[in-house]
């Protein structure tokens, strides 16, 4: 278990219940998601070999699905919570407040959706220019497209990397409303009661440190938000993947904004792979639906 070179006062009492159970050798292995830290797993064993090169790299696989448990975890009990806390906070500089001013009018974000790893597709709701708010995402290094330009347009931004609706889900927020016009932008989340509200408040500020918090209230889930999650959960992670990309990225709408083919390249899949989770998405829900 080491000795006491640089121990600290924590760790001395653990070390000596440690050793007087005969156990000689530890190792701690972080659980995180995206960069959040949720805490570590430590193991004890009694003798140093036993944690040797060849546990180490098995233990470390807990990682990744231990902090995927703990955040979805946490993002189903925002979600499926009777009470929650709202909280609303004005984020004067961010990009969803730079595209309002390149558009000259308001920019929402109306939906998320990661087809791969890599790749997070967000959907903006415009009102005014898209073609700007476009050309401000290519200013921040991401690539955009103008999905609709009608009077209320639509304009799908690709980001490699954690988004900020990322970054607080994994915090076991919610994202309910981000918009933004002319004087800054503004955003509405939710987290359960359980959270203390100082804990979400800092998971806010890290990814947007100009974010201040406005308004708290503790508000009741209304009987469609509790639908909307037992058909969700209806679904595959693909199946609502599917679905949620076709449905932002206007594919339901006529004249149809985005082609079967754009879709399937966006979640780099094969046409058929793609209307095959489409399809199966839409007999899930309806089998719910109609049953």
């Amino acid at each position: 278990m080491g000795n006491d070179d640089g121990e600290s006062a924590a760790e001395a009492p653990r070390r000596a219940v440690a050793l007087d159970h005969g156990l000689e050798a530890c190792v701690a292995i972080p659980i995180t998601y995206g960069e959040t830290l949720y805490g570590a797993l430590t193991v004890y064993a009694g003798e140093g070999a036993a944690v040797d090169g060849t546990v180490r790299p098995m233990l470390s696989q807990f990682d990744t699905v231990l902090g995927h448990a703990v955040a979805a975890a946490g993002r189903r009990l925002a979600l499926t919570s009777d009470r929650y806390v709202e909280l609303t906070f004005d984020v004067p500089s961010s990009f969803l407040a730079r595209a309002a001013n390149a558009a000259d009018g308001t920019v929402s974000l109306s939906g998320r959706v990661s087809p791969t790893e890599e790749t997070t597709l967000r959907y903006l709701s415009v009102t005014g220019d898209a073609a700007a708010v476009a050309s401000a995402a290519a200013e921040y290094g991401e690539s955009a497209r103008v999905v609709s330009d009608d009077p209320d347009g639509v304009v799908e931004v690709r980001h490699r990397g954690e988004t900020v609706g990322q970054a607080l889900a994994s915090h076991g927020l919610v994202v309910d409303e981000y918009t933004a016009d002319g004087q800054g932008a503004t955003l509405t989340v939710r987290h359960p009661t359980e959270m203390e509200t100082h804990t979400a408040v800092e998971a806010v500020t890290a990814p947007l440190p100009s974010a201040s918090l406005r308004a708290k209230q503790e508000v009741s889930a209304d009987p469609p938000e509790r639908e909307r999650s037992t058909l969700s959960a209806a679904l595959t992670d693909r199946q609502r993947t599917a679905l949620e990309t076709a449905y932002y990225a206007g594919y339901f709408e006529w004249p149809r904004g985005t082609t079967a083919e754009e879709l399937a390249d966006v979640m780099d899949v094969a046409g058929p792979t793609f209307h095959q989770h489409l399809r199966a998405a839409h007999r899930n829900l309806l089998d719910r639906l109609v049953e």
